[in-house]
C-alpha cells in the first residue's frame, strides 16, 4: 500500500513544516499539522494522481483553519 507514500514523507516532511510554521508561526503546531495531513493523506494516497503537495497543504490548511 506504501507506493511511494515513505518516500514522499522522507523527502517533503522538512520543507512542509517549514511552509506549514510561516502561516502559524509556531514549531510545535507546525508538526502536528503536517503530521495531521500526512496520516490524513496515507489514507487517501491510492485515489492521489499526480503531485501530492497540493493535497497535502490543502489538509494543512484545512485543519489550521478547523
Amino acid at each position: 500500500m506504501d507506493d511511494g507514500f515513505a518516500q514522499y514523507v522522507a523527502h517533503r516532511h522538512d520543507r512542509l513544516c517549514r511552509t506549514t510554521y510561516l502561516m502559524v508561526r509556531d514549531w510545535a503546531l507546525a508538526e502536528d499539522l503536517v503530521q495531521t495531513a500526512l496520516a490524513r493523506a496515507w489514507l487517501a494516497w491510492h485515489r492521489l494522481d499526480g503531485d501530492p503537495d497540493p493535497y497535502v497543504y490543502r489538509i494543512i490548511v484545512n485543519a489550521h483553519a478547523s
